[in-house]
């Protein structure tokens, strides 16, 4: 080989994956989409066991991280799918007679590039339907770039397969991919997560000063009284620190009740600026159903509260 060619040659080896690329792309696209498919709960117990160093009791779930394993992965989950759409769920919304708590909606797209910035407000928050943390906060739409935006959702839509499969939550994959715009709510708003089981309220995470960027964020957990109750944290999550009561809390917890109703589990989100109340999600398996955060003896109550109404 002459010096030209061997020049030439070089940029080619850079593009040949080594052993351990190949074998993380096959687990990837191949090995991974299988057992999602034909044997999720065995990803699943691969992922509990490597956090908690135990397997999961798939005959009889013991507390609230493998009741939800057990309904993700050996249950029909489809009304999952479309209620965790957060486009989706709208309508379902409306239906249970609480479209007043909807966030106004400025628009959806099949495709980022479709997103016509000039028909929307000058304030605004985007995000796709089916992602996690993929929202594009603007407070003037003047001050920022379009492309940057169409790029974030189109990199969330394509990553959102690979995250999911990742975290073993399947039933996200099944929903049909859209961006959505909505009203932007500022400043950042005060976030209230009520855990909620075959439709009766049991608690809320509050949650405060969230950081998109560095992804952080306070929270803390709260009875039905808004008494705080670090004693149902895990001492590593236990902040000296209090969020503030929503104005309507009765009204919050009444429209979780109506919302939850007919599920064994499903945390309800709301967001509460100033005197208002705004439906935000509705979540089947917090902390990908390994949570972590809360003591054992305290999911172990939430566990108790699904296996009570399944009777």
């Amino acid at each position: 080989m002459n010096p030209s060619e061997r020049k030439n040659s070089i940029p080619l080896i850079k593009y040949i994956p080594g052993p351990r690329k190949i074998k993380r792309l096959f687990f990837e696209k191949v090995k991974l989409p299988y057992l999602m498919r034909f044997r999720s709960w065995k990803y699943a117990d691969y992922l509990f066991k490597r956090r908690f160093g135990y397997s999961i009791d798939w005959e009889h779930p013991r507390d609230l991280n493998e009741w939800m394993n057990y309904l993700e992965h050996k249950t029909d989950t489809s009304e999952w799918t479309r209620l965790a759409d957060k486009y989706a769920v709208r309508k379902f919304v409306e239906e249970r007679g609480l479209a007043h708590i909807l966030l106004p909606l400025y628009g959806k797209w099949e495709k980022p590039s479709d997103i016509d910035f000039d028909k929307l407000p000058t304030s605004f928050a985007m995000k796709t339907n089916g992602g996690c943390g993929d929202v594009a906060l603007v407070e003037d739409k003047t001050k920022v770039d379009p492309e940057s935006i169409r790029k974030k959702m189109s990199q969330a839509m394509t990553q959102r397969d690979t995250v999911f499969l990742r975290s073993g939550e399947p039933h996200y994959l099944g929903i049909k991919q859209l961006v959505i715009c909505e009203q932007l709510l500022t400043p950042n708003p005060l976030e209230y997560k009520v855990f909620c089981f075959h439709g009766e309220p049991l608690c809320i995470l509050a949650c405060s000063e969230r950081d998109l960027v560095a992804h952080t964020v306070n929270w803390v957990l709260y009875d039905l009284d808004w008494n705080r109750r670090l004693d149902w944290m895990a001492p590593a999550f236990r902040k000296d620190i209090e969020i503030q009561k929503p104005s309507r809390l009765s009204e919050m917890i009444e429209y979780s009740k109506v919302l939850s109703k007919g599920f064994p589990h499903v945390r309800v989100d709301f967001y509460a600026p100033d005197d208002h109340i705004y439906f935000s999600e509705m979540t089947f398996t917090s902390t990908a159903s390994r949570i972590n955060w809360c003591t054992p003896e305290f999911l172990k109550t939430m566990g108790d509260k699904v296996r009570e109404g399944m009777k």
